[in-house]
C-alpha cells in the first residue's frame, strides 16, 4: 500500500469516527432533554426556577445545582427535585440512586420533592398522584414516553399508598371544565391555595399551587401534614432515620412568576430554615432533564466505549510513532569552551605535584611558552630552531626571550620554591612582544601557587 494511499485511509477513518462520536453525542443530549427550561434554575423565564435558587444564596446557604447521577451524594445537606406538567421527568432513579439517596436520607440529609411526581417510590412510603387529566396531553404523553420506573415490581405492598377511587378526590386536585377553559384564556391554570397546619411552617399564610398532585402516604409510618389543600394532604414530612422527605403537590409557587406573588418565597425560607440545618442546598437538575456537562470522554465512556477508545489510542499512538518525522537534523551539542592558560597551567601542576617531579613540570611550562612565541610571530618550524627563524626576521628580543626559555627548562629544580620562581619567569608577559589571543597570559598568583 502506497503512502498516499495509507493517508487517506487514516482520513477515513478519523471522518466515520466523527461522524460516530457526533451522533452519540446528539443521542444522548436528546435523551436527556437537555434544552427544558420549565422548573430548572438555569430559567430566568417566567416557568424557570432562577429566583428561588437565587432565594437561596442570598439566604446564606452553599446553594448549587445538581447536575450528575446521585452516586456522590454529600453527608447531609437538602436536596430539591421541583417538576410538573410543564417538565415531565425525564429520567427515573436507578437502583444506585435509590441506595445512595436512602443514605443520604439515613444520614439526616432532607429531600425536598415538589409536584416531580415520578421521583418518589411506593417503598419510601409517600408518592405523588396526580390525575393525567390536570396535564396537557402533549406533557402527559412526554411523561409516559421519556421516563419509564424500573423499580421492579409496580404491585403496591400491604399497608403502601394508595390511590383513592375517582368519586373521592377532592375538586382541587381533579380537572374543572369551565376552569380550564378560562385558564386557556389566560395561558395559565389557576392557583388553588393551601394552607399550613403544623409550626414548621406556621406563618407562611395561603399557598398558591397549580395542577397538584395527590400525596399518598403509608399510613403505617409516622408522618406529619404540613399543609392541606381542600382537607387533602398538599405537604408532608416523612421522617427516614436521621432525616426526611418533604413532598409538596405542586412546585408552581416556587416558579419565577409565583414566587411572591404565590407565597413561594416564604414557604421556601421557612422550610430550608427549619429542616434544612446549615445546608448545603442543591437542586437537582440532572433527572429533571439539565444533564451533566458533559465531555466527549465521559460521553463514550457511558455509551461503553471506554475499553474502545483506550484501544483507539493506544493503536493511534504505534502509528504516530512508526509515521513520525522529525521537523530539522537532530542538534548537535555546543563544543565545549577552550580552556586557557591558566587553566592548563593548574592542571599540568596539580599532575606533576602528585609526582614530584619538578624538572619535567617546568619543562612543559617553557614549551608551552616557546609554543606561544611561535604562534604569535607566525614562525613553523622545529623550537630548537626558533630563535634563528626570529633573527632572521628582524625580532631580536624574541630571540632572547626563547633562548632564556631554553636556558630555564634546562635547570635542575631542587625545591618548591626555585619552581615557583621559574614559573613565573617562563609565564611573565613581554611588553615588547606582540599579543594574540591568550599567549603568554599572565597567570594568577593563586595557580603559580599550585604548581609549587
Amino acid at each position: 500500500m502506497s503512502r498516499a494511499l495509507r493517508l487517506r485511509a487514516l482520513i477515513v477513518t478519523f471522518a466515520l469516527l466523527g461522524l460516530v462520536t457526533t451522533g452519540a453525542m446528539c443521542s444522548r443530549v436528546t435523551k436527556r432533554g437537555r434544552y427544558v427550561s420549565a422548573y430548572s434554575t438555569l430559567s430566568a423565564g417566567p416557568g424557570g426556577a432562577r429566583g428561588v435558587f437565587e432565594l437561596s444564596k442570598r439566604l446564606g446557604y452553599p446553594t448549587s445545582r445538581w447536575s450528575e447521577d446521585l452516586a456522590r451524594l454529600p453527608d447531609a445537606g437538602v436536596l430539591i427535585a421541583l417538576g410538573g406538567c410543564e417538565s415531565a421527568q425525564r429520567r427515573s432513579l436507578t437502583t444506585a440512586e435509590e441506595e445512595n439517596l436512602q443514605a443520604f436520607l439515613e444520614g439526616g440529609g432532607i429531600l425536598i420533592v415538589a409536584g416531580a411526581d415520578h421521583y418518589l417510590d411506593v417503598e419510601q412510603g409517600v408518592v405523588l398522584d396526580r390525575d393525567a387529566d390536570a396535564c396537557p396531553p402533549s406533557a402527559v404523553e412526554r411523561a409516559l414516553s421519556g421516563t419509564g420506573t424500573d423499580r421492579g415490581d409496580s404491585s403496591p405492598a400491604p399497608g403502601a399508598p394508595r390511590r383513592p377511587d375517582d368519586d373521592a378526590i377532592p375538586a382541587a386536585f381533579r380537572t374543572d371544565t369551565v376552569s380550564a377553559l378560562m385558564e386557556e384564556e389566560q395561558g395559565l391554570p389557576s392557583a388553588k391555595n393551601a394552607i399550613a397546619t403544623h409550626t414548621i411552617v406556621e406563618g407562611v399564610g395561603e399557598i398558591g399551587m397549580r395542577q397538584p398532585a395527590l400525596i399518598l402516604v403509608d399510613q403505617a409510618r409516622d408522618h406529619d401534614v404540613l399543609m392541606t389543600l381542600s382537607g387533602e394532604r398538599a405537604a408532608v414530612r416523612m421522617p427516614v432515620g436521621d432525616g426526611a422527605i418533604v413532598a409538596l403537590s405542586s412546585a408552581s409557587m416556587f416558579q419565577n412568576r409565583d414566587l411572591a406573588e404565590r407565597g413561594g418565597a416564604i414557604l421556601f425560607a421557612r422550610l430550608i430554615e427549619r429542616l434544612g440545618g446549615e445546608g448545603p442546598v442543591m437542586f437537582d437538575e440532572y433527572h429533571l432533564g439539565l444533564g451533566a456537562q458533559r465531555s466527549l470522554v465521559r460521553y463514550l465512556r457511558e455509551l461503553g466505549l471506554a475499553a474502545l477508545l483506550v484501544q483507539l489510542l493506544i493503536v493511534l499512538g504505534f502509528v504516530f510513532l512508526r509515521h513520525g518525522r522529525s521537523f530539522g537534523a537532530p542538534l548537535r551539542s555546543a563544543p565545549p569552551a577552550p580552556r586557557g592558560v591558566a587553566s592548563y597551567v593548574r592542571s599540568i601542576g596539580k599532575m606533576y605535584a602528585r609526582s614530584e617531579d619538578r624538572s619535567a613540570a617546568l619543562e612543559v611550562l617553557t614549551t608551552e611558552a616557546l609554543h606561544d612565541i611561535a604562534r604569535q610571530h607566525r614562525v613553523d618550524g622545529p623550537l630548537e630552531s626558533l630563535a634563528s627563524a626570529l633573527r632572521r626576521d628582524g625580532e631580536t628580543s624574541a630571540a632572547e626571550r626563547v633562548e632564556a626559555l631554553h636556558a630555564l627548562s634546562r635547570n635542575e629544580i631542587a625545591r618548591d620554591r626555585e619552581l615557583l620562581a621559574a614559573a613565573r619567569e617562563a609565564t611573565r608577559p613581554r611588553d615588547d612582544l606582540p599579543h594574540h589571543g591568550t599567549g603568554n597570559a599572565p597567570v594568577p598568583p593563586n595557580t603559580q601557587e599550585e604548581i609549587a
